[in-house]
């Protein structure tokens, strides 16, 4: 069965090949290539990030690390809705030190996430728009989305490991 599956696979490719110069191996070492210069990029945008304004960060940290827990933990209380459990850890009197853990993996969460859409860079938020961009705010709102998106992941990722105890 395997043997069949393994001619249908050769005979399918061959196929494919429609006479073109390029060859199955050109076009597997042209996809590895492609894969490496990918995975460049994608280490370049941690190992050495561009960051065109510094304050941007301090005030990711401030929004992310503790506007956005105290806000969660106030309209908690306002509405007296049950605590969050990461807030309930060391009892109900003693939140700020839940708190600013909680914020702190919230901002770390958010500039992996930043870093990885280039957020920090000036052609995310500075006019006029990029070159082939028509919008100033699809291009933001899109890299916004997508840091959201990976910043999210970190998030489940990080609580999936403080739940099993890695």
């Amino acid at each position: 069965d395997l043997r069949r599956a393994s001619r249908c696979r050769g005979a399918v490719l061959r196929a494919r090949d429609d006479g073109d110069d390029e060859s199955l191996r050109d076009a597997w070492d042209a996809g590895v290539e492609n894969g490496k210069s990918i995975a460049a990029d994608a280490v370049q945008r941690f190992a050495s990030p561009k960051i065109d304004d510094q304050g941007l960060i301090i005030a990711d940290a401030l929004v992310a690390g503790v506007v956005a827990p105290g806000l969660e933990l106030i309209t908690a209380l306002a509405v007296g809705a049950p605590l969050p459990a990461w807030a309930s850890v060391l009892g109900a009197r003693r939140l700020v030190l839940p708190t600013l853990l909680r914020g702190t993996t919230l901002a770390t969460c958010w500039l992996g996430g930043a870093l990885s859409a280039r957020l920090y860079d000036r052609t995310s938020y500075d006019f006029p728009p990029p070159e082939g961009a028509d919008d100033r705010f699809a291009v933001t709102a899109a890299r916004v989305l997508r840091g959201g998106a990976f910043a999210t992941a970190l998030l489940v990722f990080a609580t999936q490991l403080q739940l099993y105890g890695v």
